[in-house]
């Protein structure tokens, strides 16, 4: 029973248990069952992690690994949320028998476009897999060793620069007060095994748009 004034605890249950047949962990804002979390679905960990620190924590701060530099050549997974997770980018067709897929809208459009015009910005970028979800994006970058006297991007540097400049774009099709929130989440990609179930992760996320984390109705 909850004491007088206080709030409920977020529940968030891992999909691939529940697909699984098994108990779905409850993790709550305490990260009391965040090692459960892990040995059940590492991905949905990452996930959960985003949830809890962007609606519980009165202060925010990003899960970034203590003195790694975030412009080492390497890869990336970023994840971008929309500003109050409103569904602005896209939305999700062709459930049930037809194939899953994401039809984008004219803000979702000039994302996908200012994502790709980011390797003419960044020479050392290069774009992998990505999906522009309703109210969220998620993508690998790969940051590359270049020859010479240009130096590599931080990952900071790169997600700002895209926000500030689809953002742009944005308004000049259709007045926006504010399209993305002010944070972003970023992983380091550790290996082929990590690279491959971030990589399905994204490939699957359309047709597993309403057991996401950052699912709302449209």
């Amino acid at each position: 029973m909850l004491a007088a004034g206080a709030s409920p605890r977020p529940t968030l249950t891992c999909s691939c248990v529940s697909r699984a047949g098994g108990l779905a962990p409850a993790v709550n804002p305490q990260f009391e069952n965040l090692q459960m979390a892990l040995r059940i679905c590492r991905f949905c960990y990452i996930i959960a992690l985003v949830i809890i620190m962007e609606n519980y924590l009165p202060k925010r701060k990003h899960p970034r690994l203590k003195d790694y530099d975030y412009s080492t050549a390497g890869a990336y997974f970023i994840t971008i949320c929309t500003h109050n997770r409103q569904c602005l980018l896209s939305r999700i067709v062709g459930r049930g028998l037809a194939p899953a897929e994401t039809q984008y809208t004219t803000y979702g459009q000039i994302a996908k476009e200012q994502l790709y015009l980011l390797e003419k910005r960044y020479p050392s970028l290069k774009i992998d897999q990505y999906v522009i979800m309703p109210n969220h994006l998620h993508a690998i970058l790969f940051i590359e060793e270049m020859a010479g006297a240009n130096l590599r991007p931080r990952i900071t540097d790169i997600v700002c620069a895209y926000k500030s400049l689809t953002t742009r774009a944005c308004k000049k099709v259709q007045p926006i007060d504010k399209l993305f929130q002010t944070s972003f989440y970023e992983h380091v990609i550790r290996g082929r095994e990590d690279y491959e179930e971030i990589a399905e992760y994204i490939v699957n996320n359309p047709k597993q748009w309403e057991l996401d984390k950052l699912y709302v109705e449209a």
